[in-house]
C-alpha cells in the first residue's frame, strides 16, 4: 500500500518476560507493512533484563520511553499516545502476537474507505504450549452489542487526532480499552472489521484479561 498511513503501535510493558517481549517485538519487525514506529512505555525500569532488553533494540523506528514509576495501565498508555507521530495508533498488549498481515490489512481497509476513525479485527488465543486455539470471529460494528460488552478488544487502531484528544482514563484501569471504545463510538460510527484472524492473544497466569 504505498502512500499509506503511519501506524504508532504503543505497547505498556510491565514486567514482561524478555522471551515474551522478544517474541511481540518480532511479531511487529515482520509485518509486511513497514511504516510503522512501535513505542514501548517501560513502566518497570527496576526489571533489569527487560530494560536491557528493550535499549538493545536496534530498529530505528523503535521508541523506548522510560517511566520513573508505574503510573498504571492507563497513564502509561498516554504517554505513548503523547509521544505517537502516526496517523493511526494502535493499542497492543505486551505479551501477545501480531499476523505478518495485520498492519497490511488495515492499511489496505483505510485506502478504500479514507474516513475510517477506527478498526479492529478477528484473533484467536495462543496458548503457552504454543497453539493458537479459539479463533473469535467478530461482527460488523454493532452499538447494541458493544453495550452489552467489549467484542472489539484487539487490534484496536484509532485515529491520531481522535486517540490524542479522549486519550484512556485512568479511573478505568483494567477495562480502560472498553471506556475507551464506547466514548469512540458517541464521536464516529465510522468503525471497520477486517475478518480476519490478525491478532493473537496470549493465555498467561499473569494476564489481567
Amino acid at each position: 500500500v504505498s502512500g499509506g498511513p503511519l501506524f504508532s503501535i504503543i505497547v505498556p510493558l510491565y514486567h514482561t518476560p524478555v522471551s515474551t517481549f522478544q517474541e511481540m517485538v518480532d511479531s511487529v519487525k515482520a509485518q509486511l507493512y513497514s511504516k510503522w514506529e512501535l513505542i514501548l512505555i517501560n513502566s518497570t525500569p527496576g526489571d533489569r533484563e527487560l530494560s536491557e532488553a528493550a535499549m538493545h533494540l536496534d530498529d530505528p523506528r523503535v521508541n523506548v520511553i522510560t517511566l520513573e514509576e508505574n503510573l498504571g495501565i492507563a497513564d502509561n498508555t498516554n504517554v505513548g499516545i503523547d509521544a505517537a507521530q502516526g496517523d493511526y495508533i494502535a493499542f497492543f498488549d505486551h505479551d501477545d502476537l501480531l499476523d505478518k498481515l495485520a498492519l497490511f490489512r488495515y492499511a489496505q481497509a483505510i485506502a478504500s474507505k479514507p474516513e475510517t476513525d477506527v478498526l479492529y479485527c478477528d484473533e484467536d488465543f495462543l496458548t503457552e504450549a504454543g497453539d493458537f486455539i479459539n479463533p473469535h470471529f467478530k461482527p460488523e460494528f454493532n452499538i447494541d452489542l458493544l453495550r452489552c460488552h467489549n467484542y472489539v478488544t484487539h487490534l484496536l487502531v484509532v485515529r491520531a487526532g481522535l486517540a490524542k484528544g479522549i486519550r484512556l482514563r485512568s479511573e478505568f484501569d483494567g477495562a480502560q480499552d472498553y471506556d475507551l471504545v464506547l466514548r469512540l463510538a458517541e464521536l464516529t460510527d465510522k468503525f471497520v472489521h477486517i475478518p480476519e484472524v490478525l491478532y493473537h492473544w496470549r493465555m498467561s497466569d499473569s494476564s489481567t484479561a
